[in-house]
């Protein structure tokens, strides 16, 4: 691939216009551009107009909930069982992969408060989620304190 533009000469050579490219250049290689092409413009932000679905994800929001004290409940245990397991022995290993799916399973929360920001009806289910994040990582961390000792 590096060959490829090794003999197109230039300081960024991949950087270059091509013709038929549907988007102008923006930055170093503006400069070398054709005359009369247009300015870099960017894209406006999407915004979405759609109301969320506070139902689902409300109920999603408990989902999470439970599918988070069960991973918590296995992690406290592996942790437990690797008390005194040196790094890279299996006890060792199963709590690291536990703790690898307590932090997985704090996804869904800024999933959900994100999928409320801008909402003024869902602005207390968003504080909800972001509280329940922000307590799963305070013990994920604790939990990862404990294993890394």
């Amino acid at each position: 691939m590096l060959a490829a533009c090794a003999d197109r000469g230039g300081e960024w050579p991949s950087l270059a216009r091509v013709p038929g490219s549907p988007t102008p250049p923006c930055g170093p290689a503006a400069e070398s551009a054709p005359t009369g092409a247009r300015p870099c413009v960017a894209a406006p932000p999407v915004v979405s107009a759609a109301t969320p679905d506070l139902p689902a994800l409300e109920a999603r929001l408990v989902a999470a909930r439970g599918a988070w004290a069960d991973t918590m409940k296995a992690a406290e245990s592996a942790v437990a069982a690797a008390a005194r397991a040196e790094a890279g022995e299996s006890a060792w290993a199963a709590a690291e992969l536990q703790l690898s799916r307590l932090e997985r399973a704090a996804v869904p929360f800024a999933e959900v408060a994100e999928a409320l920001a801008g909402s003024e009806s869902g602005a207390a289910l968003r504080a909800a989620a972001e509280a329940d994040r922000a307590r799963h990582l305070e013990t994920f961390a604790r939990l990862r304190a404990a294993l890394r000792r």
